[in-house]
């Protein structure tokens, strides 16, 4: 599936779009909190003491938890356009942690980001986690033929003849 390259080419964008992508961001902040709960990050901290991190940290720890519920639910577009697999990108995000702004981490997150972006708006039903509680992603006219042709036979093989039920 060819995904395009950047959000900008929808000059304004629907409304539905733009909750999913502001839906998938507050998702992806809670899954970065989660996972930094979960190896024990705040546990050392006393209750005043805060811990700033770097944004690109916190977005990468956010996309790879997303990258990770994806290939969980079995949707791989993400590799087909080109980005690494959830575990390989946590792992880029944790070695680049200690790096200093604006360097080759910052650039790698924010691609990520934008490919992620246009995964999300162009490639995945915008209502789907709303209204059916997953991720659905897009079919192509190919798709829907073999789709089609599915429902066809599925059909054929239920239908029962005049008068039985």
């Amino acid at each position: 599936m060819a995904i395009p390259t950047s959000l900008s080419t929808i000059p304004e964008p629907p409304i539905e779009a733009v909750r999913a992508v502001i839906r998938e961001a507050e998702a992806d902040a809670d899954a970065a909190a989660t996972l930094l709960d979960a190896v024990g990050f705040r546990a050392n901290l006393g209750p005043d003491q805060k811990v700033r991190l770097p944004a690109r940290v916190l977005l990468g720890l956010g996309l790879a938890m997303r990258l990770f519920r994806w290939e969980a639910a079995g949707i791989r577009l993400h590799l087909e356009a080109g980005l690494p697999t959830g575990k390989e990108f946590l792992m880029a995000v944790c070695a680049s942690a200690t790096e200093p702004g604006g360097g080759p981490a910052d650039v790698m997150v924010a691609s990520a980001l934008n490919t992620v972006q246009d995964i999300q708006v162009y490639g995945l039903s915008w209502c789907g986690p709303t209204d059916l509680g997953a991720d659905v992603v897009l079919g192509t006219p190919e798709d829907e033929t073999l789709f089609l042709d599915g429902v066809a036979e599925l059909l054929w093989a239920m239908r029962h003849p005049a008068g039985d039920p």
